[in-house]
């Protein structure tokens, strides 16, 4: 685009009268339109709306290989711990301890 040299007047109220100031336009017309998003708002109102859960378990079927999941954590009933590593019995702690033994 091209910088197109207009004259613009612009009406300013003061009081009862009305003032007129002439500016010289140095810059285009801004383009304020996207046909892409307007096409992609056009497509979601005019699609059904998306099933995530239904997907999200699709996927983890097809990551599984067939395996039982490890067990992450061996924790003996009865042993109080805690997540966070500020605390004196935090989880953590108990782990190592455990792997010392």
């Amino acid at each position: 685009m091209t910088a197109a040299n207009k004259t613009v007047t612009i009406l300013q109220p003061t009081g009862g009268n009305v003032k007129k100031h002439e500016k010289t336009k140095m810059k285009a017309d801004t383009d304020q339109t996207n046909e892409a998003f307007v096409e992609t708002l056009r497509q979601r109102a005019n699609a059904s709306p998306k099933n995530a859960f239904a997907e999200n378990k699709e996927l983890l079927k097809s990551l599984s290989i067939g395996r039982p999941p490890k067990e992450r954590m061996n924790i003996p009933e009865g042993v109080e711990v805690f997540m966070y590593g500020n605390q004196k019995l935090n989880i953590w702690e108990f782990q190592k301890e455990q792997m010392r033994k």
